[in-house]
């Protein structure tokens, strides 16, 4: 499916036969998950091998932000345990490949999934304005970050570092939260949509804001005196007051000429 939501037909390998996608305009749905699972599922036969039954299988990775399927093998029992109880250990090893969507939805890029999933899909329902300052987020802070890496790279403590480290920078705290922010939905959409089981930016704490000394501003007893008779009356006599006495409002209202000296 393309951004405007078209069909695309796929071909299995001998050219027999063809699925038709379901047209969606919110995201992939569960059938073209479904689907993009059973095209690559697997039950590949554990082979004697030496001392060890192996398996031959093929794994998704992304090398320079590129998917490849890769041979990978992995020893699964010694040689003397019985095959039927092997290929029971082979089948709930493929399980999560076979059934998509944690193993191998996992191992989608994060630029990938940012440019053809959170981008075209999700951003567009979002104001005008929020879309315009999310992608300046995701271009000059996010993808320069998480770009090679797989969102099952992606974890609380990868997170957790960046956010420090973002704390050493020259950046506000309410810009470090958008950031966090931003992260946060993108990784909640890869949940959605399956490819992860939760989101490591969830809950996590931004570091504590900067608290640098700020001079108080003042004025001078001439500028005092200046500022005063620029003020009309009576809130010039209760502004001199509360500058010379330090009475509060609610006591500088309250005051009464019984109150000054000795007057009745």
């Amino acid at each position: 499916m393309n951004q405007n939501g078209q069909n695309f037909t796929f071909h299995n390998r001998d050219g027999n036969g063809k699925v038709q996608v379901e047209t969606s305009v919110g995201g992939p749905s569960k059938g073209e998950i479904e689907t993009m699972a059973r095209r690559r599922f697997q039950a590949p036969k554990p082979k004697r091998r030496g001392r060890w039954w192996c398996l031959l299988y093929w794994q998704d990775e992304f090398i320079e932000g590129r998917r490849v399927r890769k041979r990978k093998c992995v020893n699964l029992a010694p040689a003397n345990t019985p095959e039927r109880e092997v290929n029971k250990i082979a089948a709930e090893h493929l399980r999560p490949m076979n059934q998509g969507l944690v193993t191998l939805g996992s191992a989608t890029n994060f630029a990938e999934f940012v440019d053809t999933v959170y981008i075209p899909v999700l951003l567009p329902k979002m104001a005008k304005t929020t879309q315009g300052r999310y992608e300046g987020i995701i271009n000059n802070y996010l993808k320069p970050q998480f770009q090679n890496l797989s969102l099952r790279d992606i974890t609380v403590l990868t997170v957790d570092r960046y956010l420090t480290s973002l704390g050493k920078s020259d950046l506000s705290h309410e810009s470090i939260d958008k950031i966090r922010d931003v992260l946060s939905g993108i990784l909640s959409a890869a949940v959605r949509y399956e490819l992860l089981v939760r989101n490591p930016a969830e809950g996590l704490h931004l570091p504590r804001a900067k608290k640098g000394r700020r001079s108080k501003p003042f004025i001078t007893p001439s500028q005092f005196s200046l500022l005063v008779e620029l003020i009309a009356e009576p809130y010039a006599t209760m502004v001199y007051v509360a500058v010379f006495t330090g009475l509060r409002v609610s006591e500088l209202i309250g005051l009464r000429w019984r109150n000054v000296g000795n007057v009745p």
